[in-house]
């Protein structure tokens, strides 16, 4: 079974392939863990400074816990992470901070 989420990947991996390491404006490694009824199903990485996505577990400034639909519907920005965040729905550890800057390039997935 695959996830929700994964065509939202699928987008940030061909958003990463086009950014211009000289022009970055973040510089940071995030980690999302996946759920599905409360139970973390896939971890993923998001490295901005070496401009990767992988799944598998890692160091990160900015850990995420989030439901595999909630995620998918941010990603497919049906849902505003924000308000998802305000409403309890995301869990965070490390510089909370850093959502505010990555909600910022999600807007620019196609």
């Amino acid at each position: 079974m695959g996830l929700a989420c994964e065509e939202g990947f699928n987008k940030i991996r061909t958003r990463i392939e086009t950014i211009d390491p000289s022009e970055r404006k973040v510089l940071a490694v995030f980690k999302f863990q996946i759920t599905q009824n409360g139970e973390i199903v896939k971890t993923m990485i998001l490295d901005l400074v070496q401009l990767t996505l992988f799944e598998g577990d890692g160091e990160a400034e900015c850990r995420m816990k989030i439901d595999d639909q909630i995620l998918a519907d941010i990603l497919e920005k049906r849902t505003d992470a924000g308000e998802a965040l305000k409403a309890g729905l995301i869990e965070v550890e490390g510089k909370r901070e850093l959502l505010l800057v990555l909600k910022e390039q999600i807007a620019h997935l196609n």
